[in-house]
């Protein structure tokens, strides 16, 4: 598995591990008898995925290439 490639083709998965990881590290801690509070616990995992969500964001901005407004008709489809 190349790590590299599945980083640039799949960085909404990699946050969202990255997030799955601080919660699994802030239990951790607990279970070790480290101190943490429920309104740290939730701070510090609430900002990791905000931080995770702005790196996605930033990360899938450089990938999309907008495209032009349309011209305001719709394409009719054919569903048959």
């Amino acid at each position: 598995m190349d790590v590299r490639n599945t980083i640039e083709r799949e960085p909404v998965a990699l946050s969202g591990a990255v997030v799955g990881v601080v919660i699994a590290g802030v239990a951790l801690l607990t279970a070790f008898g480290i101190n943490v509070t429920e309104a740290q616990a939730t701070g510090i995992v609430g900002f990791v995925s905000a931080g995770a969500v702005l790196g996605s964001v930033l990360y899938a901005r450089r990938k999309v290439t907008p495209i032009a407004p349309g011209n305001g008709k719709r394409m009719k489809l054919d569903t048959e």
